[in-house]
């Protein structure tokens, strides 16, 4: 047998999702290394830690490694050597892992005990032995037992027994009693009343329950439920709601087939293949739509069919399709945009003066829409190129006095423009009027720290009032969590949250409990909820919507690495919320959201044994991506900027972008950035560290 050291040991309980684990065990870090790992553990581990610990660290280790069956005898072996709740928690493991081994006479034996020493949450247990009791009238008894946040699981069981039963009208009953309509469209489907499930469907569709509109949408999948192209075309739109894109294309083309042939239903489709990454089927599609009845959806196709072309490179095309679009459409609210596209395109080319003269258009003629604005700052940034600052100043101050989404830019600009021209004094007053109307905003921030104001000082946070109600649910709550009852859990933050009559202060003390939870996402809503009756000055309520869960290891993280601890914070306020296991729908995960290359990249540098499970693993991915931000401020020379950008975006476009006239200037290169989505993460992120740096001062001077 292999000898398992303790830092092995304490790398599996990381692994696992126990405390304990320092950083420096990474370096270990890996899949169990052998089948019989848990035995090696045990003869490592019993002599120092004890029997209960130490079959509790085994059950975890299995259980995360999706080894079922043996989690739930450790479990089991655990809970005999303990008592009271930690009895009650342990019983309760055991039967949530016999279950998912598909053992549930087992399960159903360690969720009775669990119930005798869990009376907090009983009720809620009882669900779990209600399901897996053979005798229905026994499974309703226990039924009674369910409190009032788990009325609709309890409904939803009791559904499954009359439906195993045969009793689908009542189970139908039950499930529309708990609001469960796409589970309650399935009963009836399967029952053959194909009329209750379309009813339901759409009922579930029309709801706000996402998890009941995807059942009702999977339901649909055949089209045996809709009928009519009204029908069809809520489906497709539901589909799209939910960013099944491929599927919702597959409906719009159904629509077609079935008769429907106008511009509205072909650009529909057509929308719809473009997200599904289908673009040469989409330019097909919109150009049919182009053509076809119904004037104004067929101009927008045709703007659409333009503007897709561009994207795909084909300038030439792109330009001429979008230049007779708005010849043939002088009125279409596109127009602006068109024209500013074909102007961007000019600029790109170097032809400065046409698109110079385009943009002049675009202010002239649409002078209230987006598009103007946007216009006047290109003017204006070639008019400051040119060193022309009147003109420019003119043209910024217009986009301030607009108020639009670059009113704040054009402001912070102003100030610089003042300061070049030697009135300091103006440019501070700028900058402080600017610093107070965005106290927390990216520009305000510039401007607070342009005009050299104190940094921000919070006065002591006031303690929170403590409400018993709210103390005993996030009680319940975290015996929620140790059982392993996911679905349980969320169900409960789900029904705390929908309360109304809270304070603003209670509202506080709920997100100070989930947060504790691991729940930051839920907790920051509940924060900007209670800014409503209080104020975003309060420092309580900035540090629920802006928290610092995982602190002491992202310092720690910080300082190995020699990145900004605020700096880092901020980041994973922006990438993840500090969500531990969420992931992009590109793929990225964790808490610094690192995509699984990237992250095996800095692995092998650091010789660290690569699996994926460390991206889930707060401490690895700390580890990880704060040594991936390290190297890039390293590869960009200390620009913070560049580097979140490149952090965001890739290496590859940034390079491009720091090659721009300007792109030393951190504002002009942040201002420069062509992606939406890069500019915008880069504005949160610089504005969260200044935040972090307020809100919570280094920890000796507190």
């Amino acid at each position: 047998m292999e000898v398992v050291s303790t830092s092995a040991l304490l790398l599996v309980a990381r692994l696992a999702g126990l405390p304990g684990a320092s950083p420096d065990t990474l370096a270990t870090a890996g899949d169990p290394p052998h089948p019989t790992w848990h035995v090696a553990l045990r003869a490592a581990s019993l002599a120092e830690i004890g029997p209960t610990a130490a079959y509790r660290l085994f059950a975890t280790a299995a259980y995360a490694d999706q080894d079922y069956a043996t989690a739930a005898r450790y479990f089991a072996a655990a809970a005999v050597g303990a008592g009271g709740v930690r009895r009650g928690v342990l019983e309760a493991r055991a039967g949530e892992a016999f279950e998912r081994a598909g053992l549930p006479r087992a399960a159903a034996t360690h969720y009775r005990t669990a119930m005798r020493h869990l009376p907090t949450v009983s009720g809620w247990v009882a669900i779990r032995l209600a399901r897996l009791t053979p005798d229905t009238a026994r499974a309703f008894e226990l039924l009674r037992r369910v409190p009032g946040p788990a009325r609709a699981l309890g409904l939803e069981v009791r559904a499954d027994r009359l439906t195993a039963a045969g009793d689908h009208q009542r189970a139908v009953a039950e499930l529309v009693a708990a609001r469960s309509h796409g589970r309650a469209a399935g009963v009836a489907l399967a029952s053959g009343d194909t009329a209750g499930a379309r009813r339901l469907g759409f009922m579930a569709l029309a709801g706000a329950d996402t998890t009941e509109a995807g059942l009702a949408l999977d339901l649909m999948g055949s089209g045996s439920l809709a009928r009519s192209q009204v029908e069809h075309r809520a489906v497709a739109q539901a589909l799209e709601r939910r960013a099944r894109y491929p599927e919702a294309a597959r409906w719009f083309a159904r629509i077609v087939a079935s008769g429907d042939s106008s511009a509205s239903a072909l650009l529909a489709w057509g929308a719809a293949l473009e997200r599904a990454g289908g673009r040469t089927e989409a330019l097909r599609v919109l150009a049919l739509a182009s053509r076809a009845p119904g004037a104004s959806d067929a101009a927008t196709a045709e703007f659409e069919l333009a503007r897709i072309t561009l994207r795909r490179g084909r300038t030439a095309a792109g330009v001429a399709g979008l230049a007779a679009f708005a010849r043939r459409h002088p009125d279409h609210r596109s127009v602006p945009l068109a024209v500013m596209a074909i102007a961007e395109t000019r600029a790109q080319a170097g032809a400065r003066r046409a698109a110079d003269s385009l943009y002049q258009l675009v202010v002239r003629d649409w002078p209230d829409s987006p598009s103007a604005d946007e216009a006047r700052l290109r003017l204006a940034a070639r008019a400051l190129a040119r060193r022309e600052l009147a003109p420019a100043r003119s043209l910024y101050a217009a986009v301030a006095a607009g108020g639009g989404p670059n009113a704040l830019s054009a402001r912070f600009v102003l100030g610089r423009l003042a300061l070049r021209d030697g009135d300091t004094l103006a440019a501070i007053e700028q900058w402080k009027a600017l610093a107070q109307d965005d106290p927390l905003g990216y520009y305000g921030t510039l401007a607070h720290q342009a005009a050299g104001l104190e940094a921000r000082a919070f006065p002591e946070a006031q303690p929170l009032p403590s409400t018993p109600e709210i103390q005993e649910a996030i009680l319940a709550l975290g015996l929620l969590d140790a059982c392993a009852f996911d679905v349980e859990a969320e169900h409960f933050v789900r029904h705390l949250v929908a309360q109304d009559g809270y304070a603003a202060e209670q509202l506080l003390e709920l997100a100070g409990g989930l947060l504790v939870r691991g729940r930051p996402t839920v907790a920051a809503s509940l924060g900007w909820r209670a800014a409503r009756g209080l104020s975003l000055s309060d420092v309580r309520v900035l540090r629920t919507i802006f928290p610092w869960p995982w602190r002491e290891l992202i310092e720690a993280e910080a300082r190995e690495f020699g990145v900004d601890p605020y700096l880092l914070a901020g980041l994973i306020r922006q990438e993840s919320g500090f969500r531990r296991a969420v992931t992009s729908r590109a793929g990225a995960r964790g808490l610094m959201q690192l995509m699984p290359g990237t992250a095996a990249q800095t692995a092998s540098r650091l010789g660290v044994p690569w699996t994926e499970r460390l991206l889930t693993t707060p401490d690895a991915n700390l580890h990880l991506g704060a040594a991936h931000l390290s190297m890039l401020l390293r590869r960009y020379r200390g620009a913070i900027v560049t580097a979140l950008a490149a952090y965001n975006a890739g290496g590859r476009p940034v390079d491009r972008w720091s090659r721009l006239p300007d792109a030393r200037d951190p504002f002009w290169f942040v201002e420069g950035i062509p992606y939406p989505e890069t500019r915008g993460y880069v504005r949160s992120v610089v504005r969260n560290r200044a935040l972090y740096q307020a809100l919570y001062p280094p920890v000796a001077a507190q």
